[in-house]
């Protein structure tokens, strides 16, 4: 989650200013220009983290709780809801693009991007403008949709989650559907890797599956789910309780 060292992978037109929560409160609380987003981050007083999950405490007292080791496989198609042994400890939704969101505030947030936002307060290194910004994990998990093609579980811990510009979502997606094909695995990796980007629009998949074995990390998914039930305890929570 460490915003400095994304912003050096990105064109200096793009880059963010970065900032502690007082100096983004004082930009953004009565700015009419600010984004709902901006405007729900400057009401959050403070934020608690742990091994196992982050929560965002309001300043009227509301508490916002994310696990990072939910399992969110499990689909109530008929209430558009997740039911999870952990998750978010309130209201939640997916999205059509298949990504889990939260309701904050009256203001609907992706759950990565909670996380992001939670964690860049906590390592005083929240994005100054949050316009055209986003987050998502790096092995494409986070979307419903995308961990059912590539056979993972979603995995919405800090280290698998970066920020990125809106329309990089969509295109990481792509490359990593591409390279599943190509390796044969499922691999995390940022979706400012412009060296990949190259070789997914120019190279053949052999050349595909070399980058990926010599350069980046392969998602290990059954170390994942014994992480997931070693801890399931912590969570204080069933599947039939959550709703």
């Amino acid at each position: 989650m460490n915003t400095r060292e994304f912003n050096k992978k990105l064109a200096p037109e793009a880059r963010t200013k970065i900032s502690t929560l007082h100096q983004f409160k004082k930009l953004h609380k009565d700015n009419i220009d600010s984004t709902k987003l901006e405007k729900v981050v400057t009401q959050i007083d403070r934020v608690e983290y742990t091994n196992h999950d982050v929560s965002a405490v309001f300043e009227d007292g509301q508490i916002v709780n994310a696990s990072f080791l939910g399992s969110f496989s499990k689909c109530k198609v008929n209430v558009h809801r997740l039911t999870s042994h952990g998750s978010v400890w309130d209201n939640k939704c997916i999205h059509k693009n298949g990504r889990l969101q939260l309701k904050v505030k009256g203001c609907k947030v992706y759950l990565e991007e909670f996380i992001a936002i939670c964690m860049s307060i906590h390592e005083k290194q929240l994005p100054m403008s949050l316009k055209g910004w986003t987050a998502h994990t790096m092995d494409a998990s986070g979307s419903k949709h995308m961990a059912t093609k590539l056979g993972l579980s979603t995995n919405f811990r800090p280290d698998n989650i970066e920020w990125c510009l809106q329309p990089d979502v969509a295109y990481h997606e792509l490359i990593a559907e591409e390279i599943k094909k190509a390796a044969g695995d499922a691999y995390k990796f940022s979706a400012n890797d412009e060296t990949l980007k190259q070789i997914y629009q120019t190279k053949g998949k052999n050349e595909l599956a070399e980058y990926c074995e010599k350069n980046l990390e392969k998602v290990d998914n059954e170390e994942f789910e014994s992480l997931l039930v070693r801890n399931n305890d912590c969570f204080g929570m069933d599947e039939d309780e959550l709703y």
